[in-house]
């Protein structure tokens, strides 16, 4: 017993200079700390080791992997593991660096805020946790920062996510039965591309910033995020559709990459991604359905197309490589902010989710 207490001390006082190591480190390069002290479920937020990367670090086509080395380098006689995991929360040291965003984390809170990463420019990734279940759904905005009707259209996506996740939290006992649904909103893929760019035929619809040959993040032409990924991934240089030689080639896309595997769950694994203003319903499945005929039923003037073309789709990727249930939604047409207000189509949207959790629901499996 005597020397399981000394071994109890000395693992708490190896965990408490980690701490400490870090977050001096932290304070040295400009980057923020999270205190490793106990926070309320509500406010927990998890940060990944990309996120403490320094800014000139080279991410690498693995960042995970590239963030091991470097809290090798940094600190030798600590496990990577451990490091990053102290500075988030004890009660994460189970997580692995393959899947550090448990699908089912330990504290079920109504809602749980996560950094998953950083933009090129440096703006947190952020994802927002309902639930607990074993099947997973996640729901993404804005990946174009601005689409094609007017300048930052995209903050419409942005406010749409906004009012799910307020629909979640008011709704949170009756939308997430528990042990039935984990559902991870992030509002915002492309924060760079939304509040920096300028156009939607470059960065705006594009990020601000790629990576070069060496792994660095840079600022340029962007990448268009919905054409990076390495599913029928084909080289564009246009500066609508730019994504360069090869896939993944931007912050934004490889932290979301590597949320979106990491999150899968043990049973159903679905995903939307929405655009404008297309007014279209783009699922991996056919007409027959849950998407679309959920989706249809809220936008009937939508029309369906397969994602199984889609070259380089952020969608197309979870569905035929990761094995998602993954939809495209398209908004109709509309002229301006007023216009999609009035016309109602972001609680339509809101309602159409909820309507999707309930008949994936566990009633209906």
């Amino acid at each position: 017993m005597a020397i399981r207490r000394k071994l109890t001390r000395l693992c708490r006082i190896t965990g408490g200079l980690a701490v400490c190591f870090l977050c001096i480190w932290c304070a040295a390069h400009s980057v923020p700390c999270i205190s490793a002290a106990p926070a309320s479920p509500g406010n927990l937020e998890r940060v990944s080791s990309y996120a403490f990367l320094p800014a000139a670090h080279p991410v690498g086509q693995a960042s995970l992997t590239v963030a091991t080395g470097w809290l090798e380098d940094a600190f030798p006689a600590l496990s990577p593991e451990t490091a990053v995991v102290q500075l988030v929360r004890h009660d994460y040291a189970r997580a692995r660096f393959t899947r550090l965003f448990p699908a089912r984390p330990p504290e079920p809170s109504s809602r749980e805020t996560i950094c998953y990463g950083r933009s090129g420019a440096g703006r947190k990734l952020l994802a927002y946790r309902f639930g607990t279940g074993e099947n997973v759904l996640i729901v993404t905005f804005a990946i174009h920062g601005w689409e094609d009707n007017f300048e930052q259209d995209g903050q419409l996506l942005v406010d749409t996510g906004n009012l799910l996740i307020e629909t979640l939290t008011d709704q949170y006992a009756s939308l997430i039965v528990p042990g039935d649904w984990t559902v991870y909103v992030l509002p915002c893929l492309n924060p760079d591309g939304l509040y920096d760019g300028w156009t939607c035929d470059g960065p705006g619809r594009c990020t601000t910033h790629s990576l070069n040959e060496d792994g660095l993040s840079e600022e340029g032409s962007g990448m268009d995020l919905n054409r990076c990924f390495p599913y029928r991934f084909s080289s564009d240089y246009s500066p609508r559709n730019y994504c360069g030689s090869e896939p993944l080639r931007a912050r934004e896309a490889l932290a979301l990459a590597q949320f979106t595997q990491s999150v899968m769950g043990d049973g159903l694994n679905i995903l939307i991604d929405t655009h404008g203003w297309y007014q279209q319903i783009i699922p991996s499945g056919d007409r027959s359905g849950t998407l679309f005929q959920t989706f249809s039923d809220y936008f009937p003037g939508n029309s369906y197309a397969s994602l199984r073309s889609a070259d380089g789709y952020y969608s197309a990727w979870a569905a035929y490589t990761l094995g998602y249930d993954a939809c495209l939604f398209e908004f109709p047409h509309v002229s301006s902010a007023q216009d999609f207000q009035e016309k109602g189509y972001g609680q339509d949207y809101v309602d159409a989710i909820c309507a999707i959790l309930e008949a994936y629901g566990s009633d209906a499996l």
